[in-house]
């Protein structure tokens, strides 16, 4: 295990809120502290070894997954479908295309353009 310079966690730390998204009250509402305290430890007090495990903790925790990035009107694509739906379209903008695509097939299967 390595040992970690005080000013290593706090970078980390301030790196980890970054990256997350997360704001230093959230945190120390977690770790039961107060705002203050978790202050403290990111700018001149030491960070107990106990507090500094939870923090860890908190962020090292695996997520939830993250949606597909090639998801669709709730379908997933492989990057390969995405890439021939995009030169299908033509330039105009996914959103847009699919629409489009969608009410065409509402037409033609209500008979609407007869």
């Amino acid at each position: 295990m390595t040992h970690e310079t005080l000013e290593q966690k706090r970078a980390k730390i301030k790196y980890w809120l970054n990256l997350h998204g997360v704001s230093r009250q959230e945190v120390a509402e977690k770790l039961g502290v107060h705002l203050t305290s978790l202050n403290g430890w990111l700018s001149n007090k030491s960070i107990p070894e106990k507090r500094w495990q939870e923090i860890s903790d908190i962020f090292e925790t695996p997520k939830e997954p993250e949606e597909p990035r090639n998801r669709i009107l709730g379908s997933n694509f492989s990057d390969s479908e995405v890439e021939k739906i995009k030169l299908a379209a033509n330039g105009i903008q996914l959103e847009e295309y699919i629409r489009e695509l969608v009410l065409r097939q509402i037409r033609q299967d209500l008979r609407l353009d007869d």
